[in-house]
């Protein structure tokens, strides 16, 4: 199930990573380059989504942008 804070595009480079056959996972440059192009999406088009504070497990995650 997709946190409802992860976009579509990074939750599917998730996937991608947790296949089930090891030979068809990404390796890390892939990764990087898909997190980039996601990342440049985001910022372009969707700048909002930047600058959130997401919970988790009862504390939350400084936003690195501060």
């Amino acid at each position: 199930m997709r946190p409802e804070q992860c976009p579509l595009e990074l939750y599917t480079v998730m996937l991608w990573c947790w296949d089930e056959k090891p030979i068809d996972r990404p390796n890390f440059d892939a990764i990087k380059d898909d997190i980039k192009a996601v990342h440049s999406h985001i910022k372009l088009y969707e700048a909002e989504k930047l600058n959130i504070t997401v919970e988790a497990t009862g504390y939350e995650i400084p936003n690195a942008s501060k």
